[in-house]
């Protein structure tokens, strides 16, 4: 399906690439994406799967909904972030305190809270 091109890799013409995108064609024809087969932040050297965390983050009456994404570094790669959506008092103590049995790298360096997310 691929072939080298002057040392870059190029698609073939029917070829496929494989994206890591998760997705379906529609009645039409188009395509609809839907999410990543592996959705993995890489940061300092490791690779951290965000719904790890994330599960250690449920049921929490600290926020209504709290999710674990990234931001680029040039020094580590990405750096993990955390982001609440109505976050209440105390909230960051909580986080902290959820995802102390989480190895350091795992844990998020930047906290945010927003009213409501996207």
């Amino acid at each position: 399906m691929f072939k080298w091109i002057q040392g870059v890799l190029e698609h073939e013409q029917d070829g496929w690439h494989a994206t890591g995108d998760l997705g379906y064609f529609d009645q039409k024809g188009r395509l609809m994406l839907t999410g990543r087969i592996a959705d993995v932040i890489k940061t300092g050297g490791y690779q951290v799967n965000p719904d790890e965390i994330e599960l250690q983050l449920v049921g929490a009456a600290h926020w209504d909904c709290v999710c674990i994404t990234s931001l680029s570094s040039e020094y580590w790669a990405e750096v993990i972030i955390a982001v609440a959506e109505g976050a209440k008092a105390a909230w960051t103590e909580e986080l902290s305190r959820r995802l102390a049995s989480l190895s350091k790298y795992k844990q998020p360096s930047i906290t945010l809270d927003f009213k409501a997310l996207p």
